[in-house]
């Protein structure tokens, strides 16, 4: 699996950016420094899974592209990492719920 993870400034509108690209992804608050100026920063983190890599690739460029114009931002970091991870669901099974890991 790959982990990206995009600093930004934060923005209004960067949920709604992401929801254009992807089903999930995770928003977390933060404090950046940029060039000596200390600014509300986000970290938007995704974890793509093989198919969705290939599938899904040039969908980070397009967020990135995104966020860069929309939100007139001068840089927006990536950051990418092999990571191992599985999403844990619940499930009803046999009319019993159930937990399933993937």
């Amino acid at each position: 699996m790959l982990k990206v993870s995009l600093y930004t400034e934060t923005k209004p509108n960067l949920a709604e950016l992401v929801s254009k690209y992807f089903d999930g992804a995770t928003l977390i608050q933060a404090k950046g420094l940029w060039k000596g100026n200390l600014e509300d920063s986000t970290i938007i983190q995704i974890v793509l899974d093989r198919d969705e890599v290939y599938s899904q690739g040039d969908d980070i460029d397009k967020l990135v592209q995104n966020i860069i114009s929309l939100n007139n931002q001068e840089a927006v970091l990536v950051e990418y990492q092999r990571v191992e991870s599985s999403l844990v669901r619940r499930i009803k099974q046999n009319g019993k719920e159930a937990t399933e890991v993937s």
